[in-house]
């Protein structure tokens, strides 16, 4: 099974760009993991809602199961932006979850790190490094 992790910011056109782009390699996701930061800003309010409406109906909504995973710190506060120390150990905790419960269930993971999410680059790797499984990454 295929799935993808791809983390939103205010352009839900990179998601989906992202998944028709597998599609076009004969890639089918059945798992996409929507990571973000805290929902309470308009352009994330609204990114959010054009995904649920894309993979709510039809037929993608038969065969995708979706999921939001909001950054959290330590203490649990959901995170506004990927700028202090603190927000990088969130993020780094969300993505090794994610990307080992995907693996322990024997999936492909696909990563789609874009935007500001970029500089979470080196975490991505790491995760996969600390996983010792090869993930498909782009950016």
């Amino acid at each position: 099974m295929d799935e993808l992790i791809a983390t939103l910011g205010s352009e839900p056109q990179v998601v989906t760009a992202t998944m028709s782009l597998l599609a076009r390699q004969g890639v089918h996701i059945r798992k996409l993991r929507i990571v973000h930061t805290a929902a309470g800003q308009p352009a994330l309010i609204s990114a959010h809602e054009t995904l649920q409406t894309v993979y709510s109906s039809g037929q993608s909504a038969a065969k995708l199961e979706v999921s939001y995973h909001p950054v959290e710190s330590d203490d649990g506060r959901m995170l506004a932006d990927i700028d202090t120390p603190e927000a990088v150990r969130g993020i780094f905790k969300l993505l090794y979850r994610l990307v080992r419960a995907a693996k322990q269930n024997g999936s492909v993971v696909h990563l789609a790190i874009s935007g500001g999410w970029a500089k979470c680059l080196y975490w991505k790797e790491r995760v996969t490094r600390r996983l010792q499984a090869p993930c498909k990454i782009g950016v």
